[in-house]
C-alpha cells in the first residue's frame, strides 16, 4: 500500500529518490504514531477524557522540547503505555500539596529551559534559534499549567502535573544518554 501511495506520487509530481524516502517516513512515521494512539485510547477507554487531556499536553510538550525515543514501535508503545498508566491511573491518587506541586513544577521548568530540546537520532541536531523557540515554548506551556492553580482541584490538575513530572524525567533521561553518547545523531 505505501509502495503504490509513494509510486503515485513519484509519478505525479516528480519527486527524486532523496524526496521519495522523506515520503516514505513521513507516512510510515504518521501511520505509526495513529495506530499508537488508536491502541491506547482502546487501552484507556474508561478514562478516555483523562487519556486525552494527558494527550495534549504531552504532545505539546514533546513537539516543542523532544523526548526519548525507541528504536522500535512495541518499545515505544510499550513505554507509552506505563507512562499514561503512571500519568492517569496511578500518581494522581499520590496526595500532595499544592506547594509541593507548584515547587516541583517550577523545578521542572528550570530543567526544561537548562536541557532544551532533546531529538531524535534519525533527525538532525536542532540549531540555537529552535532551541530558543524550544525552550520558550516550555516556559510558555509550563506556567500556563502553573495558571491552572488558580482553579479548584480537579482531576485533570492531577493528571497534567504528574505529564509534566513524567515529561521532564524522560526528558532528563534523554538529554544524559545523548550526552553519554548512547544517542548519537545520524547514526
Amino acid at each position: 500500500m505505501i509502495r503504490n501511495l509513494t509510486a503515485s506520487f513519484q509519478s505525479r509530481y516528480n519527486l527524486n529518490d532523496y524526496q521519495m524516502r522523506q515520503l516514505k517516513y513521513l507516512i510510515i512515521t504518521f501511520a505509526s504514531e495513529i495506530s499508537k494512539l488508536v491502541l491506547l485510547g482502546i487501552l484507556f477507554y474508561a478514562k478516555f477524557d483523562s487519556f486525552i487531556f494527558a494527550t495534549l499536553i504531552l504532545l505539546l510538550l514533546r513537539m516543542s522540547s523532544g523526548g526519548l525515543h525507541f528504536k522500535t514501535y512495541w518499545g515505544c508503545l510499550m513505554f507509552s503505555a506505563m507512562y499514561y498508566i503512571f500519568s492517569i491511573v496511578i500518581f494522581p491518587h499520590i496526595p500532595i500539596n499544592v506547594m509541593a506541586q507548584i515547587f516541583l513544577l517550577l523545578f521542572c521548568i528550570a530543567i526544561n529551559l537548562k536541557i532544551g530540546a532533546v531529538t531524535s537520532s534519525y533527525r538532525p541536531m536542532a540549531n540555537d534559534h529552535q532551541l530558543h523557540r524550544a525552550r520558550r515554548n516550555i516556559f510558555i506551556i509550563l506556567s500556563l499549567y502553573l495558571f491552572t492553580y488558580i482553579i479548584p482541584t480537579t482531576q485533570y490538575r492531577a493528571i497534567g502535573f504528574w505529564v509534566i513530572i513524567l515529561h521532564t524525567l524522560q526528558l532528563t533521561a534523554a538529554y544524559m544518554l545523548q550526552k553519554g553518547g548512547y544517542i548519537q545523531h545520524g547514526k
